[in-house]
């Protein structure tokens, strides 16, 4: 549930259906904010809107059995009633304003929705994007007009790490010592590699070093490449998640023990595989700065590095890979999902293309929609949950109020669409590139709307860590969630030429060089 925010704004309470004789049923969540006692009649107050109240403002409802309120004829006149219809009740002083809704689909700019709130009415209006092919058009042009602020290469002139032997070459500007640099952050590398072929011990460092090695220019010919793999490949495996790679191995067992006690476990809270201990999610943050507080360490995350790395090294044919895509298909990726695996999955058998498919439309619905997954849901939620209104503007009787359109912070999807950009089937290719559009609308809602924004930060899933995936992606979505970046990037570089701060400041950098350079904008 999404925090209020702390404004005098009113926000809708909730939404029935009316008859066409005026009889709605009064829902527990109005009579609470009312403060109506048990046997306590309302009153129907004509003031200019139609308010129901417990104080005695106006004349007594007509109150049936079941906590139904029959409307006089006068209020279905003003309401304009005539039919089955849809109301709200909005925020009033000890009292909630009556109104009939109404959705309304125009074409914008952009996704936005607004309420436009007259005396008797609501007309919840959803501006939308346009067609994709229109939009991509319309953001190339604009794109010619925008310039970065400062130099990008000054940043890592000089610099001897991984990170600035990577820019350099993304930005084609390298130093006289490069090949050299190249060679030593390879040895130095294989020379941390433990005579059982892992680094650590830990599949997410062995993941993290065999995708640098690989960007560095080793292949899965090299020895100590397949020695790491076949480490990788050996670590065990939990029966409810077939194939995928668990965080450390003793987490398999866990998994294992925990579920057992679920499944005979008949009454009384049971306990969960999910856990964050601050240790592990170190782990992950150790593989890049930008992973801070991961929402999935135990399984989605450490999964997605090493099937990266597999799918990067070419073993996407392996056995215990194709589990892994199968695996990927019985569910959403997020970690709550695949806590428990087979256990409590809803499903018995992965997606079907025409499933995959189906989720296709429905993603490019939610980014045409802003994020909306259909229209009903427009009239189903209270703001003060979800569709909250954030800001106001009077125009004589009528008031317009912007909405906030919740985020979905599932930082597993990212990740797992990260590690598949180098997929070549065909069904996990598709259902991971529809993820994208989804990112997209995210994206630019965090971007047109600071509170949105605000969420990002405190999920850790920031601008930089979309754009990353974005960059690993040439489809006409990821471009799109680039170019409708290219504001956002101008506005935040750091004088140095850099994005970011702290310890973040060089992964974040890369994250922006490689997304803009997947669009040629560098090269502009």
């Amino acid at each position: 549930m999404t925090k209020r925010l702390e404004t005098k704004i009113p926000q809708i309470l909730g939404f029935t259906k009316i008859s066409a004789d005026g009889i709605f049923k009064l829902k527990k969540k109005i009579v609470e904010y009312l403060k109506l006692t048990d046997n306590q009649i309302p009153y129907l107050n004509y003031n200019g809107e139609i308010t129901l109240s417990a104080k005695p403002f106006g004349i007594k409802a007509n109150v049936l059995n079941g906590n139904r309120i029959e409307l006089p004829l006068k209020a279905l006149e003003k309401l304009l009633i005539t039919k089955r219809t849809d109301i709200c009740f909005i925020e009033r002083h000890n009292a909630v304003a009556i109104k009939k809704i109404e959705i309304n689909v125009k074409k914008g700019k952009g996704p936005k929705i607004i309420d436009i709130e007259s005396p008797y009415s609501v007309i919840r209006q959803v501006k939308t994007f346009a067609n994709p092919d229109s939009l991509l058009d319309e953001l190339i042009d604009k794109s010619k007009d925008i310039n970065l602020n400062y130099n990008l290469v000054n940043f890592w002139k000089d610099k001897k790490s991984f990170s600035a032997w990577k820019a350099r070459k993304i930005l084609n500007v390298p130093e006289p010592f490069d090949e050299d640099l190249q060679k030593e952050l390879i040895q130095d590398r294989l020379s941390n590699q433990d005579s059982y072929g892992s680094w650590e011990g830990l599949v997410t460092a062995t993941a993290k070093n065999l995708m640098e090695l690989a960007e560095l220019g080793m292949s899965s010919n090299y020895p100590q490449i397949q020695q790491a793999i076949k480490w990788l490949m050996d670590r065990p495996e939990s029966k409810h998640n077939p194939g995928m790679f668990f965080l450390t191995d003793e987490l398999v067992q866990e998994q294992l023990d925990i579920v057992e006690i679920r499944e005979e476990q008949t009454s009384g809270p049971r306990d969960r595989f999910r856990k964050r201990p601050k240790g592990e999610l170190k782990l992950i943050t150790n593989v890049d700065e930008l992973y801070d507080n991961p929402c999935g360490q135990r399984i989605m995350w450490p999964n997605a590095f090493v099937l990266e790395a597999l799918l990067t090294l070419g073993y996407e044919t392996h056995d215990r890979v194709q589990t892994i895509l199968e695996t990927l298909t019985y569910s959403h990726w997020c970690d709550c999902a695949y806590q428990h695996g087979h256990s409590s999955w809803f499903r018995k058998e992965p997606y079907s293309m025409r499933e995959v498919e189906k989720f296709e439309r429905q993603t490019l619905y939610e980014f045409k929609h802003g994020g909306v997954k259909n229209l009903q849901f427009l009239i189903s939620q209270p703001t003060l949950n979800h569709l909250l209104r954030l800001s106001q503007k009077r125009k004589g009787e009528i008031v317009e109020y912007t909405l906030w359109v919740p985020i979905i912070t599932q930082g597993c999807e990212l990740i797992t669409t990260e590690a598949l950009s180098k997929v070549k089937d065909e069904k996990l290719w598709r259902l991971a590139e529809t993820h994208l559009w989804r990112f997209v609308v995210l994206l630019y809602n965090a971007y047109t709307n600071q509170h949105t924004m605000d969420e990002f930060v405190k999920y850790h899933l920031t601008p930089f860590i979309h754009l990353k995936v974005f960059a690993k992606y040439n489809t006409k979505g990821s471009r799109i969630g680039i170019l409708l970046s290219l504001p956002w990037i101008r506005d935040n570089q750091n004088e140095d030429g850099s994005w970011g701060n702290g310890k973040q400041k060089e992964s974040a950098t890369i994250s922006i060089l490689s997304a803009l350079k997947s669009i040629d904008f560098i090269n502009q």
